[in-house]
């Protein structure tokens, strides 16, 4: 406490001295402090107020001091020292000052490798760094020698023991030889020279060995190939030229072979195209340019090969189309002349052969569609798959076509077809209440017309149209009603071999029929009664129609090569020559050439050539050369006969068997063929003339030549009389004249 009262005191004597010290001095003093935190004057001693110091801190070499008088107080810190090492010298931890020098690093021994990297054996540092590559020293493209690297020796590519050379050939014009395999080694064997070869005419020696031209040389003697090329003259013939080097080896040789087209033949041996042409075969079938039409009844492609037309041409009648197909065309062309009708048509005739390509293309085109389709100038066989698929609903009809219910008729599937049709009618006929001969039918008979000669093959091929049922006080018939037209055509082969009667190729044939214009050939009938090539019962007309070749009739009581009965028809035109063979069991009422039996009939201007036998009954009779039996209000006109009659009774004649009370006029026999007992009638062909009331009008029986002209002039006027006051209808259209043998001969008159 003493301590403190007398510091007290002290400062209290400092404070009055330092006062009276500054009144005495006033502002005279210039103040001299020791520094600027000094707060006494060292000149008066005066004081002044000042802050306390400033202090920094203390560092590793200097004590703290004031950062405003710069006074100090205390020591320096002193250094922390890490120790040195390789790289670094020793170093203040505090401050960072160094002192002395880095020891160095102490590497580890080399291995002598580039590639290996050196490290410190004090640190682990890397001294060294390792290279990416070793340095090759140039390299002496010898695998012998190795390659070694330039900064550290080591071996890079070890020296191969041997050279491996290739097996294949290096050349030039000198030689050849191989050269190492080995990589990177260019080191060749010896070379040897080429040698060998021959020359020829599109190159020179090439050698044995390496196969290396060495000699250029060409020897155009020596040709390289036997192979031939051929250049087209223009003219038909062609130049033969070697293949391998152009010269020529034949001039001038004529093309040959091939088949004529469009462009003509084409050489088998050049491929040229030469000498005539064929306009139906054209040389390419694929490519068309196609048209049509405004309407799309036309359609027409044209061959690119040659520039000719191929149409299809497209008739509509109805739900009917009929298209004809004249060659091959494309499916554009067929899908076009279908499609644009459809689907309102139903059924389609297409003319023309269809082959498997083209089916295909009508299959594809009716794909969908409901229809018939009518192919009359093919057979079912000739169908391929496309057609006769049952997933369709194209109903294909073979052979024919139907135009307003007449059937056109191709081949034997579409007659087969036609009396198919004619029989399911028939089938249908009903009893005449009237009394009638002939029965009813209430659906319309087919009509028949031929478009082409027909072949039948085999025994029985036929079964005939119509038949008779006998009943008690009369027959009824169930004909065919119709109208047959063979257009001009044949048909061959017919053979019907029945023990039943009324057989032919139409069993009945009823009023208002009509055949015309057929020709049957190589035919063979055999039947009972009533048996006849073109008709057994005949109630309709039968024009122009002829039996020809080998043909043969064979039955009872009524045979003719022609028409067995006729009731009321006319026969005009028709010729037969077959042979008519009749084997009576009972009484013979009628066998002839052209007609059996004529009853209420005419014949007009028919003929016969073949031979007429009878044979078995006492009773034959009426066996005539054109007609067996002629009675009940008919006529015979205008016909002629050169056939062997032969029977061994009465009743035989080279025109006529037997005539009952009806007219025979301008008719002519050949006398040496007339009878075969021998005997002539005297009435001038006609074998039987009941009491003598017949009306024989300018007919003859000729031995010989001598008196056809003066006969002919007779029996022409004969036939213009009897048109005079004949029927429409009834009327002869014939005349005689003489013929290229010397005997009559009938021209058609208009």
């Amino acid at each position: 406490m003493k301590r403190t009262i007398k510091a007290f005191l002290v400062i209290c004597c400092l404070a009055i001295c330092l006062t009276l010290c500054l009144t005495a001095c006033g502002n005279k003093c210039e103040h001299n402090y020791d520094n600027d935190c000094d707060a006494i004057c060292n000149d008066c001693e005066e004081t002044r107020e000042v802050g306390a110091h400033d202090w920094s801190a203390a560092t590793c070499t200097a004590s703290k001091s004031c950062k405003i008088c710069g006074a100090t107080e205390g020591e320096a810190l002193g250094h922390d020292w890490k120790a040195t090492d390789c790289v670094s010298a020793k170093t203040c931890k505090t401050c960072g000052a160094t002192e002395g020098e880095a020891l160095g690093h102490t590497p580890a021994d080399d291995d002598g490798d580039c590639s290996t990297e050196v490290k410190c054996t004090v640190c682990g540092e890397i001294t060294t760094a390792a290279k990416t590559n070793h340095i090759a020293h140039a390299d002496d493209n010898n695998c012998l020698t190795a390659v070694i690297c330039t900064a550290c020796d080591t071996v890079i590519v070890e020296a191969k023991t041997a050279h491996d050379h290739s097996s294949e050939w290096l050349s030039d014009g000198d030689g050849h030889w191989h050269v190492c395999k080995n990589e990177g080694c260019t080191v060749t064997d010896t070379k040897t020279e080429h040698f060998g070869g021959v020359a020829t005419c599109i190159n020179g020696k090439f050698c044995e060995d390496c196969g290396f031209e060495y000699d250029t040389a060409k020897n155009p003697e020596n040709h390289a190939s036997d192979e031939l090329t051929y250049t087209d003259n223009g003219n038909g013939t062609h130049n033969m030229l070697y293949a391998c080097c152009g010269a020529v080896h034949t001039e001038k040789e004529a093309c040959s072979g091939g088949t004529a087209t469009c462009l003509g033949y084409k050489c088998v041996v050049c491929g040229a195209w030469y000498g005539d042409t064929d306009a139906t075969n054209h040389a390419n079938t694929e490519e068309f340019t196609y048209t049509a039409n405004d309407d799309g009844t036309i359609h027409t492609g044209t061959y690119n090969c040659c520039g000719a037309e191929v149409k299809i041409e497209t008739v509509i009648e109805g739900s009917t189309a009929t298209i004809t197909i004249s060659e091959l065309p494309t499916l554009l062309m067929v899908r076009s002349a279908i499609e644009v009708f459809m689907p309102g048509i139903k059924s389609i005739n297409i003319n023309g052969i269809l082959n498997e390509t083209l089916q295909g293309y009508v299959a594809e085109t009716l794909s969908g569609f409901t229809v018939d389709l009518y192919l009359p100038n093919m057979e079912t066989s000739e169908l391929s798959e496309s057609l006769t698929s049952e997933e369709d609903n194209i109903s294909v009809h073979c052979g024919y076509i139907v135009e307003n219910g007449t059937y056109l008729v191709y081949n034997v599937e579409g007659l087969s077809a036609w009396g198919e049709a004619a029989r399911a009618v028939i089938s249908t006929g009903t009893e005449d209440t009237d009394n009638d001969w002939y029965a009813e039918y209430t659906t319309d008979m087919p009509n028949l017309t031929l478009a082409a000669d027909i072949t039948l093959t085999g025994e029985n091929n036929w079964t005939p149209l119509g038949y008779c049922v006998e009943g008690g006080s009369k027959d009824t018939f169930y004909p065919y009603i119709g109208t047959i037209d063979g257009n001009g055509h044949t048909i061959t082969g017919l053979n019907i071999n029945s023990t039943e009667d009324y057989i032919a190729f139409m069993g009945s044939l009823g009023p208002n029929s009509e055949v015309k214009d057929l020709t049957f050939k190589d035919a063979t009938i055999i039947g009972g009664n009533y048996v006849a090539t073109v008709a057994a019962d005949c109630g309709g007309n039968v024009t122009n129609c002829h039996v020809t070749g080998s043909s043969s009739v064979s039955g009872n009581i009524r045979a003719a090569g022609v028409i067995a009965g006729n009731a009321d028809g006319i026969i005009s035109g028709c010729t037969n020559a077959a042979a008519v063979t009749v084997t009576v069991n009972d009484v013979n009422w009628g066998s002839g050439g052209v007609v059996g039996t004529n009853a209420n009939g005419i014949v007009i201007g028919c003929f016969n050539s073949g031979d007429i036998t009878a044979s078995g009954s006492s009773n034959t009779q009426n066996c005539g050369g054109v007609v067996g039996l002629n009675y009940n209000k008919s006529t015979i006109i205008a016909c002629g006969n050169t056939g062997k009659v032969e029977a061994s009774v009465n009743g035989v004649g080279g025109i006529a068997g037997g005539n009952y009370g009806v007219p025979v006029y301008a008719c002519w026999t050949k006398e040496t063929t007339e009878l075969s007992n021998g005997e002539v009638s005297n009435k001038d062909g006609v074998g039987v003339d009941n009491n003598n009331k017949s009306v024989l009008k300018a007919c003859y029986s000729f031995a010989d030549t001598s008196a056809v002209a003066e006969a002919i002039t007779a029996m022409n006027t004969a036939i213009d009389e009897y048109n005079a006051s004949a029927a429409e209808g009834r009327k002869c259209p014939y005349q005689w004249q003489v013929g290229t043998d010397g005997y009559p001969t009938l021209v058609e008159i208009d």
